[in-house]
């Protein structure tokens, strides 16, 4: 509490698996403590998804970042999310 946690993403190339890129940004803000991350982490075509645990056991949220962007967004889905996955749909 107090202090914003910074993400620190190191993902591979799906072309290059020696070749790695660096994404970091701040965790949004959501005046709950930030107690620990899921391991289940999805990308696709741009977008990262992690699943944040934050105090009092709220697990309906979770954060979107945009590595385009490079903005992260906190989604509130009000379901007690146990898995997700990120589907990335051109239209």
């Amino acid at each position: 509490m107090g202090t914003t946690p910074t993400i620190e993403n190191l993902a591979a190339s799906i072309i290059d698996l020696d070749e790695f890129s660096v994404y970091e940004f701040d965790m949004p803000d959501i005046n709950k403590e930030v107690i620990g991350f899921d391991s289940r982490i999805d990308a696709d075509g741009g977008y990262v998804m992690i699943k944040p645990w934050y105090e009092g056991g709220d697990r309906t949220n979770v954060l979107i970042y945009d590595t385009n962007r490079e903005t992260a967004e906190i989604v509130d889905t009000r379901f007690h999310i146990v898995d997700a996955q990120v589907i990335f749909v051109e239209g």
